[in-house]
């Protein structure tokens, strides 16, 4: 009798086939997950891209943040257009909420399993060129995506019916909206575009081009050509002729501050003023509080700076100045400055900063900046009628004296390569001369000598106050010095002995003695004093040389700007013949003659000053020439050197404050 049931081999069959049916339907599952998601992510930076578009034709900026964040991709296919630094893009973070957009799928930091991870979940923005990029990478398909590429375009196309874009000429330039520099444009023509022809309005401008199966490339450089151009490429399209033309927008002119001199500042107002730029108009107007170095003004401004509305800004008159910022689209900008009278003016005004325990001379031709301000130490007023007849202060010689040097733009603050021999911009940046010695290789941990970390406060204060102050006499003693025996330091004072015989310190990395130690003893940092005292540094001195360079008893050829002959500026063999051993600090030249500009004295000649200045490994800087030499060959702003330890009658020292 047959038995009724199933088979083993039924069920085995069954069983297969069911297998089958359940991988079928798995995969086609996981391939609509993916293509769901993979379509989620290309709508959405479809939509921001064409945002960040609409965003950059109207306002001519990105909308981004200051975050920078980089990008290492292994496969370049799709930045195309990019710069790279080396394997590294960078890209800023975009604004979402200035675009509007108030919820994302993606690039809200959420996604990724670590912080770092987390971090690269954002949408960012090309510089350059304006497009899109999310920077952690979305994965569908075993392929990564960071922008709106081809095949994200084509998903959208499919599934919404519509045409992203008609195939068209693409331009693809350096830099979007208005440009201060040279602006360079990847031009793109289909392959379906019959008979491309290039032509450019401007004959600097040249191009090169390349061509694929996809189409035709021009690539127009101008990167180093700031002149305004404009591309037109005509085809054929259809049968038909068509153009398509791409403007460079070049504005290298700066804006125009002014005011109305028609209007009368108030008390707590400056009123009637105005930013102009005629060819890419002004995008920024501020102002703020303080003289702000060129360094730093236009970052400064975009983050601090107040609107200047309605052509009136908010003034006190306690302020030394107010800084006034004009931007244009291009980046241009112009600073100005309003002084402490409420007049606008070209240049930084002439500002100073009086520490605490000094007074400013009222003698005539020290209360000027530009003829050399003297402050006093102590708190006492200095008038004519405080003179005796040697021109010394009665009954006060222990007022040691100072003389501001005006660093209106930090960008000039810098040693410079002779001024003798080479052109004023001729700016030490390599070689053996050295400043803070070394500085490259210390850092404020390891400096035996405490000049890296000196120099740069010293240097940060000078950019704050617009200068600093540089000792009116070379240091001096109460007693003649004949060997290097230690006697009382006089640090500024008229009528000294000078103080020579002194080493700059032990050697290149001990400043236990010497005059480093003894110039800074004289205002310690540890003080309540409101300045620091320092051994001068090489850019002090320069800068204190073109502050002199100016003065109408220095010798100058107009073509180089700089001090060529001191005769006027220090002693020398050939107006002092007796040798140095009766010498003094500040003794003037002759009845009608002074032996000072701008109120310093022996710049030049007398004996030697040591600086911070490193020339090698063992050997320091001291500048100016000493009584032995002529006042040509070695001038106020002569570079020597010696070796640390050396300690002679021609060497001494003059020191420098700078503000706390």
């Amino acid at each position: 009798m047959k038995r009724k049931g199933i088979s083993l081999v039924s069920v085995t069959v069954v069983i297969v086939i069911m297998f089958v049916l359940i991988s079928v339907i798995s995969v086609s599952l996981t391939y609509s997950i993916t293509n769901a998601k993979k379509m989620a992510f290309a709508k959405e930076i479809y939509n921001v891209q064409n945002l960040v578009t609409e965003y950059i034709e109207r306002e001519e900026s990105l909308p981004m943040i200051s975050d920078a964040v980089t990008v290492v991709p292994t496969d370049r296919t799709q930045f195309v257009g990019e710069t790279f630094n080396d394997s590294e893009l960078t890209v800023y973070v975009l604004n979402l909420q200035g675009l509007g957009i108030k919820n994302t799928s993606y690039g809200n930091k959420e996604i990724g399993d670590s912080p770092s991870e987390r971090e690269k979940d954002v949408y960012a923005v090309s510089e350059s060129t304006g497009k899109v990029y999310y920077i952690a990478g979305f994965e569908a398909g075993g392929k990564k995506y960071y922008t709106l590429t081809d095949e994200l375009k084509q998903m959208i196309e499919k599934k919404q019916g519509f045409t992203i874009g008609e195939k068209t000429v693409t331009f693809t330039p350096s830099k979007i909206g208005w440009s201060a520099e040279g602006v360079s444009v990847t031009v793109f023509v289909p392959s379906e575009f019959s008979s491309p022809s290039i032509s450019i309005d401007n004959a600097n401008i040249t191009y090169t081009f390349v061509s694929n199966s996809q189409g035709l490339y021009y690539n127009v450089n101008t990167s180093k050509v700031a002149e305004a151009y404009t591309i037109t490429i005509t085809y054929t399209n259809n049968g038909s002729s068509a153009t398509a033309t791409y403007s460079a927008r070049i504005d290298n002119d700066y804006p125009t501050i002014t005011k109305d001199e028609n209007i009368s500042n108030t008390s707590d107002y400056v009123k009637g003023l105005s930013a102009n730029d005629i060819t890419s108009s002004i995008k920024y107007f501020k102002y703020a509080e303080g003289v702000i170095g060129a360094e730093n003004v236009a970052e400064y401004m975009h983050a601090y700076g107040k609107d200047i509305s309605g052509g009136n800004m908010k003034f006190d008159v306690r302020k030394d100045a107010y800084t006034i910022y004009a931007e244009d689209k291009a980046g241009n900008y112009t600073a100005m400055y309003i002084d402490v009278y409420g007049n606008l003016v070209a240049n930084n005004p002439a500002t100073f900063y009086v520490p605490s325990g000094f007074v400013v001379s009222s003698l005539e031709g020290e209360t000027e900046v530009s003829e050399g301000l003297v402050i006093y130490e102590g708190t006492e007023t200095v008038t004519s009628a405080d003179l005796n007849e040697n021109g010394i202060i009665d009954d006060q010689e222990d007022r040691n004296q100072y003389v501001w040097v005006p660093v209106p733009e930090i960008t000039e603050f810098v040693r410079r390569d002779g001024y003798f021999e080479t052109n004023l911009q001729a700016f030490v940046s390599n070689g053996d001369v050295t400043e803070p010695f070394n500085k490259g290789s210390l850092s404020k941990t390891n400096d035996l000598t405490g000049e890296y970390a000196e120099y740069e406060k010293m240097y940060d204060s000078v950019r704050k106050y617009g200068g600093f102050y540089i000792a009116r006499y070379e240091a001096g003693s109460e007693t003649q010095r004949t060997n290097s025996t230690d006697t009382e330091l006089e640090p500024s004072k008229k009528n000294k002995y000078i103080y020579n015989y002194v080493a700059w310190g032990t050697n290149m990395t001990n400043v236990s003695s010497g005059a480093v130690k003894l110039s800074r003893d004289v205002y310690k940092e540890n003080s309540n004093s409101d300045v620091v005292s320092t051994l001068i540094y090489g850019v002090e001195w320069d800068a204190a040389i073109k502050f002199l360079s100016d003065a109408e008893n220095t010798s100058i050829t107009p073509s180089k700007p700089y001090i060529q002959n001191s005769a006027n500026m220090g002693w020398y063999n050939n107006n002092y013949s007796s040798g140095n051993s009766l010498h003094r600090t500040g003794i003037d030249i002759g009845e009608n003659k002074t032996n000072k500009v701008k109120n310093i004295y022996d710049m030049a000649g007398n004996i030697l000053d040591w600086s911070m200045e490193a020339y090698s490994n063992n050997k320091r800087v001291y500048r100016g020439g000493y009584y032995l030499n002529t006042n040509n060959s070695n001038p106020a702003s002569n570079r020597g050197y010696g070796s640390p330890d050396g300690a002679y009658e021609y060497t001494g020292f003059r020191i420098a404050l700078y503000i706390k």
